[in-house]
């Protein structure tokens, strides 16, 4: 079984300016969420990988919880 077929998930953070900061898991970037001030949310997207340093995601990014 290749990697494109394995399923994972990315975790962002979007300010309230609209940049973004990548996480490893959920628990990561809630703890981090505060830290961003108000306006602040989590995204996810769920992604298969194309190469070892490309992934593609079928639905994009979806927030997950809501705004600081």
């Amino acid at each position: 079984m290749g990697l494109e077929s394995m399923p994972s998930v990315e975790w962002k953070i979007v300010n309230r300016k609209g940049k973004s900061y990548a996480y490893d898991s959920e628990e990561e970037a809630l703890e981090e969420l505060a830290d961003y001030g108000t306006g602040a949310s989590v995204w996810m997207r769920k992604v298969y990988r194309v190469t070892p340093f490309v992934t593609r995601s079928l639905d994009g990014w979806q927030q997950v919880h809501p705004q600081a």
